[in-house]
């Protein structure tokens, strides 16, 4: 994975870690794109969940063109 990738989805992580928690009554669903050999996006996917959201996850090779 090439070190801008990392770094858009790191950013992105920070960016969702910092808003506030939603209601446990409050559900949004995401989609979460992602390289199938990625380790931290399973995690990501794992912490969204535990915090609210629905997420769907496709799992794709070509992440710079989305």
């Amino acid at each position: 994975m090439q070190r801008r990738t990392v770094l858009k989805l790191a950013l992105s992580a920070i960016a969702v870690a910092a808003t506030p928690a939603l209601p446990a009554e409050s559900t949004s669903q995401m989609t979460l794109y992602k390289n199938a050999e990625c380790g931290c996006c399973d995690a990501y996917t794992d912490y969204l969940r535990e915090n609210g959201f629905a997420v769907t996850v496709v799992e794709t090779p070509h992440l710079p063109l989305i």
